[in-house]
């Protein structure tokens, strides 16, 4: 029952190549100097790499946490479609993120890929039926470099895909450098 200071130390990715399926209640505690290091063991990166519910009645759930001061450190080049995002890599489906908060962090990502690239503050990606309630990002900076197919970036999420519903959410001082080569791009807040 307390907040927990990584010093800067890299973490472990949970469900590393495997799904999140449970319920998460931070109880309104703070992870503090969190340090991500991507590597190509896996294609979707964050606290939890991927989250998903496993039916709209008995859905993945990601609550009452505060993650500050983390950092994405430059990774590998991947070879295929990447998801990026400090809380969440990916949200499959039947997944609820309620009341996180992101502040004065920070994603520095680099690829060189012929593959779609997805980053954001809360999650990199949301495919069908996520809801993100009541959550926030703050001072965060995410600069992007290389090649791609396609780039999205957001301050909350990277791309959001189809039912997912965001609600009572805030971005502010969210700063994006881009320097990425891409047939398509898309920055959202």
């Amino acid at each position: 029952d307390a907040d927990i200071d990584l010093n800067n130390h890299s973490w472990p990715f949970v469900n590393l190549n495997k799904t999140f399926k449970g319920k998460f209640d931070g109880q309104n505690h703070t992870i503090s100097n969190m340090k991500l290091e991507p590597s190509t063991a896996n294609y979707n990166y964050g606290l939890f790499c991927m989250v998903e519910g496993q039916a709209a009645d008995n859905r993945a759930e990601v609550k009452n946490l505060t993650i500050s001061n983390a950092m994405v450190a430059p990774g590998a080049d991947f070879g295929k479609t990447t998801s990026v995002g400090l809380v969440i890599g990916k949200s499959n489906k039947n997944t609820d993120v309620t009341n996180v908060n992101v502040t004065n962090s920070q994603i520095i990502y680099s690829h060189n890929i012929n593959e779609a690239n997805f980053v954001g503050g809360i999650a990199g990606q949301t495919a069908s039926d996520t809801r993100i309630t009541n959550c926030s990002v703050s001072s965060l900076t995410i600069t992007t470099s290389g090649t791609t197919t396609k780039a999205y970036f957001g301050g909350m999420i990277g791309y959001i895909g189809s039912q997912t519903d965001v609600a009572n959410c805030s971005t502010t001082g969210v700063t994006i450098t881009y320097t990425t080569i891409a047939n398509e791009s898309r920055l959202s807040g």
